[in-house]
């Protein structure tokens, strides 16, 4: 669905989704007025946990529970001291269809509560999602500079391996890129993402 929405789009001539979900989930959705097809695309692909991307003329479809690609910085690779953080977290997600209400608990009944729309009728693939969208909202965020050099150019959606020996402990952790942003005058490219701290 989400490829046919976005080749309607005359600047985007393919779909890449090799790292999109194997089998597919069915969308249920009837348009009501006009939108914008990035829009309503954006829409489903973020109730799937997917993300989309456009290079040149073609738009990437991602997984955000896969690696669209994976590399292991080493200590040259990266500036000192990644940034880690647990945002505020999700109790629960909430959505309604057909007036019945879903919504799926965490295990932290202290957070916050947000509602979605959904793309489907079924139950169990409509819990699925919520499921999803709790993992990836409640994961440790990871922010760190890269020195723009060539070949460090990370892609969305990229799984990032970090070594990291400043703190206290030794830690392995790894975000998947999420937001990028390019400082050209101090030549650095900050990274921020969702992942996992572990002691190495």
């Amino acid at each position: 669905v989400i490829t046919a929405i976005l080749l309607k789009i005359p600047e985007i001539t393919t779909v890449n989704t090799t790292y999109a979900r194997a089998s597919s989930p069915n969308v249920l959705w009837t348009l009501t007025s006009e939108r914008l097809a990035i829009t309503i695309a954006s829409d489903i692909a973020q109730f799937y946990s997917h993300l989309i991307y456009v290079v040149g003329a073609t738009a990437y479809l991602v997984d955000m529970l896969l690696n669209n690609g994976t590399r292991t910085l080493t200590e040259y690779l990266f500036f000192a001291f990644p940034k880690y953080q647990y945002k505020t977290p999700l109790a629960m997600v909430t959505c309604s269809y057909g007036g019945i209400v879903y919504n799926k608990a965490s295990a932290y009944p202290y957070g916050t509560t947000t509602t979605t729309d959904p793309y489907h009728e079924t139950q169990a693939n409509i819990e699925t999602a919520l499921t999803d969208i709790l993992a990836i909202e409640n994961a440790p965020r990871i922010a760190l500079d890269l020195p723009m050099i060539a070949g460090n150019f990370p892609k969305l959606g990229e799984k990032i391996i970090i070594p990291d020996t400043g703190c206290v402990a030794n830690l392995s952790s790894w975000i998947r890129a999420r937001k990028l942003q390019y400082d050209f005058i101090n030549q650095i490219i900050n990274v921020e993402g969702e992942g996992a701290v572990t002691q190495a």
